[in-house]
């Protein structure tokens, strides 16, 4: 993919963390990890890096699946059967939202330094 590179890759929860601190824009995270470890990852990789797109590839993906994984941070859920001619556009897709966040997040912290008193 034009301007994007892999930075790692993980097989185990505490791995996809270690991955996601590496900064990218950008996390795919394979459902070869338990439901559950995959939200808990979700959460930590949110918690410390709010601005990172997660892209979870899923074998299926109940109704209450998906909400608990929107409520963790999970930008898009992706069925297995998708993966391979989907996948492109929408890790493209999810790295535009993450510029978006960051610039974003670049013009409130000007904008709170220009209220500053003296600035």
């Amino acid at each position: 993919m034009d301007g994007m590179r892999i930075v790692g890759e993980a097989a185990t929860e505490r791995g996809v963390i270690r991955v996601a601190r590496r900064r990218p824009a950008v996390i795919v995270i394979s459902a070869s990890l338990a439901r559950r470890d995959l939200l808990r990852a979700a959460r930590t990789i949110k918690g410390e890096r709010p601005a990172i797109q997660i892209i979870a590839v899923t074998p299926d993906a109940p109704k209450l699946f998906l909400r608990a994984a929107r409520q963790f941070g999970v930008h898009l859920c992706v069925p297995f059967d998708l993966l391979e001619w989907r996948l492109p556009a929408l890790v493209r897709l999810a790295h535009n939202d993450y510029r978006e966040t960051r610039e974003a997040a670049g013009r409130l912290r000007g904008l709170r330094k220009s209220q500053r008193p003296g600035t």
